[in-house]
């Protein structure tokens, strides 16, 4: 019976002292850092998903105003859009 408590009391005692360790300020901020870097790459996620989902910079108003119209334009009109240069033969 003694055997049984003074090994329980150990027990607690090992335990008593993990919990001190979890509790340390030197724990306590490394989880704050870590945390902090967490919010920062789900922010930076976020940011991203974001940009992907707008429509690229080159692609303006101008330029989708332009496909429609290529769309219902006649073929002539493209011919002039490929090359003004003369080519070389």
């Amino acid at each position: 019976m003694d055997q049984r408590r003074a090994l329980f009391r150990s027990k607690v005692r090992e335990a008593q002292k993990r919990e001190k360790r979890i509790d340390s300020p030197l724990v306590r901020a490394y989880k704050e850092k870590v945390d902090e870097i967490k919010k920062k790459l789900m922010e930076a996620k976020a940011e991203r998903v974001a940009r992907l989902q707008q429509p690229p910079a080159f692609l303006g108003k101008e330029s989708s105003d332009e496909s429609s119209s290529d769309e219902e334009g006649d073929d002539d009109d493209t011919i002039t859009h490929i090359s003004s240069r003369p080519t070389q033969a």
